[in-house]
């Protein structure tokens, strides 16, 4: 994987996968959904190198997907989400009960604004990614951009299943051709894996 970063989206109304350009700060630029379309594919690495960049979905990431989510401009039904990292990892992610997860990432403006739930996210974000920390508070994340990847996927599987996002993770090979649903089994301290092909 190289010091770039790489994306990659498709429309509903495309059979063209197509690249996302790179800003200058590095970052992948999404265009604009069209009216006309839903998205249906985002793709992106976080690699600029293994020691700056996260070796999961970022929360930046999560909650972008749920804005694309209530701005009607991501069909959850048909919607997949691919992530390659220089650490080596490879996941997708899949919306199985957009209620919960627009819920958890809701404004106080939306309809499924929940005071506890907002609190809690607010508080979930700092926990796991030092997120949304006020600039006196000294927050030692989760997940972070050097910590271990397999640490990183056990607390962000916690993240999403004692939160009840209604996000499901897999597992994928380099290629993308074989993919495992994941589970953080806290009992064990076990990642279990159920393939999907």
């Amino acid at each position: 994987v190289s010091q770039s970063r790489y994306g990659f989206f498709k429309y509903s109304n495309s059979n063209t996968i197509q690249n996302a350009t790179v800003g200058t700060s590095g970052a992948v630029q999404f265009p604009n959904v069209p009216n006309s379309a839903t998205c249906t594919i985002l793709a992106h690495t976080h690699n600029s190198p293994a020691a700056s960049t996260y070796s999961i979905f970022s929360w930046a990431d999560l909650a972008a997907f749920a804005q694309l989510l209530k701005e009607g401009k991501l069909d959850a039904n048909n919607f997949t989400a691919f992530l390659a990292t220089a650490d080596g990892t490879y996941y997708a992610l899949t919306i199985e009960n957009t209620q919960n997860f627009l819920q958890f990432f809701a404004l106080k403006e939306d309809s499924l604004f929940d005071m506890n739930i907002a609190l809690k996210r607010v508080e979930q974000a700092k926990l796991y990614y030092g997120e949304l920390a006020s600039f006196n508070e000294n927050i030692v994340p989760i997940i972070d951009i050097n910590t271990n990847p397999v640490n990183d996927e056990k607390a962000f599987l916690d993240l999403l299943q004692d939160n009840n996002l209604g996000v499901s993770l897999l597992e994928s090979n380099a290629t993308f051709t074989t993919f495992e649903k994941v589970t953080h089994n806290k009992t064990t301290g076990n990642i279990d894996k159920t393939p999907c092909n």
